[in-house]
């Protein structure tokens, strides 16, 4: 028929080039299939190690966060013979190592706040408290700056640190006390507290402590104190309720009040020994209470 004679002129068999074309057409669509599960299975391997890294990171973080994480409470006395001891054993190598290898530029950067703060006629009236002293940094930064106060007295655990403030021959006194405890001295002593590298994770507890330094000092004075980032951080909270709360004039700070809490950039603080360690400057103006 017709209908069967144009069938077999115009569907007969292809010719056998088209044949090895849709031959080589089917094994390059299999390769390339082949090829796109190849890739999808590297990607979802890619992206499960990825999330055994994350989760892997986060944990780590987690780990770094309790670490840090603290009940802020006054110190059992074993705790305290143990950092005094960790002080004392580190004194001989301690400015070798901060100053030198570990890049430590906190109490440079805590005397120049500090001068902005207080017109250069006033250092000279000044009673300052150098709380943490250390071996004294803060008191060879201030003494580079020519800033000659009336007192600069330091306060430390460490026996051994603080015989290193009395060599220096700046410090007015200095004496051996446990920061976070109440302070054996009368209220309104001071004009200025600086307290530098003190709080962390193996410091005061800043509730305890910051309540003192208030207490410790007069209307319209200056509290100054550094804080490592990762601590604050891991303690954010906790921060959060005790700078809220000198805000009302607790009564054991006999009833003066903060002004505007600041605080600086965050800026390395052991660059040469740790690349991932960053820190803040705070400060408040102490001021007198509301009245009732």
């Amino acid at each position: 028929s017709l209908l069967a004679a144009h069938h077999r002129q115009h569907c007969s068999a292809p010719p056998p080039s088209l044949v090895r074309i849709a031959a080589v057409g089917r094994r390059a669509v299999g390769a390339e299939a082949g090829s796109g599960m190849e890739a999808a299975q590297a990607a979802g391997d890619a992206q499960r190690r990825e999330g055994e890294q994350d989760r892997e990171a986060g944990a780590a973080e987690a780990a770094v966060a309790e670490e840090q994480r603290e009940e802020w409470r006054v110190f059992a006395q074993d705790e305290v013979q143990r950092i005094r001891c960790y002080w004392d054993e580190w004194a001989g190598d301690y400015e070798h190592s901060v100053t030198g290898e570990w890049r430590y530029t906190c109490p440079a950067h805590m005397v120049t706040v500090l001068l902005s703060l207080a017109l250069p006629r006033a250092i000279p009236q000044l009673r300052v408290l150098d709380a943490g002293a250390g071996s004294g940094l803060v008191g060879v930064e201030l003494s580079r700056a020519g800033a000659a106060c009336l007192r600069l007295d330091a306060v430390d655990i460490s026996p051994v640190m603080l015989e290193q403030c009395r060599e220096k021959g700046m410090y007015t006194s200095a004496t051996e006390m446990v920061l976070g405890e109440e302070m054996d001295m009368p209220t309104d002593s001071y004009d200025v507290i600086l307290c530098c590298g003190t709080f962390s994770r193996s410091g005061p507890a800043p509730s305890n402590t910051l309540l003192e330094f208030m207490r410790v000092t007069a209307p319209s004075g200056w509290v100054l104190f550094t804080v490592r980032d990762d601590y604050h951080r891991a303690n954010e909270e906790a921060f959060a309720v005790v700078f809220d709360s000198l805000l009302v004039s607790p009564a054991h700070a006999h009833g003066k009040r903060r002004g505007e809490l600041h605080q600086s950039e965050l800026r390395p603080y052991l660059p040469g020994v740790e690349k991932g360690a960053f820190y803040r400057l705070w400060w408040f103006q102490v001021l007198p209470g509301v009245s009732e």
